[in-house]
């Protein structure tokens, strides 16, 4: 309540105790001095006015005299001076509304504001959009009309105003309406006839720092994080699985696999690997099986129940669902170079395709191995990419096509990313034609088109004369960072990327 408003009211109340203190002293000395003949003029006492003031709607804050009295409405003021009062009622986003009450002897006199009865307190929003035609709902609700429009006659207040429009993302803006005043909504809505992300702006992912993508029999995405463990994606719903709702072992997702024969997702983490059938959980760590290390990087499936598992720091493993086996140096023909496994692949004929991320990249065809790495060159430390052999001993992703032929990408350096290419014969080699440092992900579609992911961007070809580059600059990519890419059962294809969330590709294949 405000300081002076009190002092004021403390002085109508502490006045009116003094005066009838008064007239009591005048009274008791009429008494005592009888024997005089004394004329008595009663002071002029304070009023005692009572004013009620009410309003539809409620809560409005009164005024009296400039001052806010700490008072909202309805509420009886007490104690007025005989005379006239303005007040001053004060509603969110409603025009200012004075009043004045002659306040007289025993008549206690009441003040309502009908606010929704001046036509002036009334306000509206301006709709526009781009693209024009974009049908317009207001609180979740459609008002049949399409942009451009005006809404009119709506109560002060704050509403909710969603556009939609055909192959476009809906969007929408809460936004105040006051008295007399029409705001205008202008929102341009994203094309998504393409391209659509979906990061923590616009949906409920929950971590844009995607490390790894799967898709499921149904369709529902299976998403690695850097921090959240597994997010799942529907097409609708969002869900999570991580350290604190689920035996998931880390919240760093390295690789997720889904098993084409029994649909078991299998997630590899920094800690462990979890199996998952949709009820049950399988958790495998050192502490529980022969593995000496946590890391697990890359998974493949072999078809008739057993899986491989590339791991950092104990090569290669292999797990039938009850024992564990485990490839590394050169024990029984089992030649492997490195224990840092960076990925896996199988094609059609079965075999084995493992690369190193620092020793080449190995062949196993069930019985022997082949190993293939750069020699260098003797006349140049820095001689990559000889005539015939494999351009890099750093591998990152490796994949093979309709054709047999087997894609690699590399860790690089500068501005192009080393890509090489095995025919069955030679490597051929392509340093300088692919855009990005190093190749993190190579995956082959249904149309045997390959798409590999960079941390500069996205490439996609049949073949490399014809390839596509894609960044966030020309196309509907959120970050050029690009950790793995998969297709669904439609065709699309969907991107994870790391910080730009998830992103779905729609257009020609």
């Amino acid at each position: 309540m405000n300081r002076k408003f009190i002092k004021d009211f403390k002085g109508l109340v502490l006045n009116k105790i003094f005066y009838k203190n008064l007239v009591l002293l005048f009274v008791l000395s009429l008494v005592i001095s009888c024997d005089k003949e004394v004329t008595v003029t009663e002071p002029n006492v304070p009023g005692e006015g009572i004013v009620t003031i009410t309003s539809n709607p409620a809560n409005a804050k009164i005024y009296w005299q400039g001052y806010y009295t700490g008072f909202r409405t309805p509420y009886t003021i007490k104690f007025l001076d005989y005379k006239e009062h303005d007040f001053l009622l004060k509603l969110e986003l409603f025009k200012d509304t004075t009043i004045t009450i002659d306040v007289v002897k025993d008549e206690p006199k009441e003040a309502n504001i009908e606010y929704l009865k001046n036509p002036l307190m009334f306000g509206g929003i301006r709709c526009n959009s781009v693209p024009d035609g974009a049908e317009i709902f207001l609180n979740d609700s459609s008002i049949g009309k399409t942009t451009p429009y005006d809404i009119n006659n709506l109560v002060p207040g704050y509403y909710e105003i969603k556009y939609q429009y055909p192959n476009h993302r809906k969007d929408s803006l809460v936004i105040p309406v006051e008295s007399s005043k029409r705001p205008t909504v202008k929102l341009t809505l994203q094309d998504t006839t393409v391209w659509v992300d979906y990061q923590r702006s616009n949906s409920g992912i929950a971590d844009q720092f995607l490390t790894c993508i799967a898709i499921d029999n149904n369709d529902v995405k299976w998403m690695g994080t850097s921090s959240h463990g597994v997010l799942t994606f529907d097409g609708k719903n969002w869900n999570s699985f991580n350290t604190s709702n689920s035996p998931v072992p880390s919240n760093l997702i390295k690789e997720i696999g889904i098993d084409p024969v029994s649909g078991k997702k299998w997630i590899c983490t920094a800690a462990g690997v979890a199996i998952y059938d949709d009820f049950n959980w399988e958790v495998y760590t050192p502490f529980n099986s022969i593995m000496q290390t946590a890391d697990f990087t890359s998974i493949e499936f072999v078809g008739d129940g057993k899986t491989w598992l590339g791991t950092n720091g104990e090569g290669l493993a292999i797990f039938d669902g009850v024992e564990w086996e485990i490839f590394v140096g050169n024990e029984n023909n089992k030649f492997l170079p490195s224990t840092s496994i960076s990925d896996l692949f199988i094609n059609d004929d079965g075999t084995l395709w493992v690369g190193n991320l620092n020793r080449g990249i190995n062949r196993f065809d069930g019985v022997d191995w082949v190993r293939y790495f750069w020699h260098g060159s003797p006349q140049s430390f820095l001689g990559y990419g000889l005539p015939g052999e494999i351009y890099s001993n750093r591998v990152q992703s490796i994949a093979v096509d309709g054709s047999g032929r087997v894609w690699i990408g590399h860790w690089g350096g500068g501005s192009s990313a080393p890509l090489s290419m095995f025919d069955g014969n030679a490597f051929y080699n392509y340093g300088e034609i692919i855009f990005g440092a190093s190749i993190n992900n190579i995956f082959i579609d249904a149309n045997d088109n390959k798409w590999l992911g960079t941390e500069s961007g996205l490439t996609k070809f049949k073949e490399l004369g014809d390839r596509i580059v894609f960044l966030d600059s020309n196309s509907g990519l959120t970050s050029n960072d690009i950790r793995q890419i998969a297709q669904d059962s439609q065709g699309v294809i969907w991107i994870s990327t790391y910080g730009g969330g998830l992103v779905k590709y729609k257009g020609e294949i």
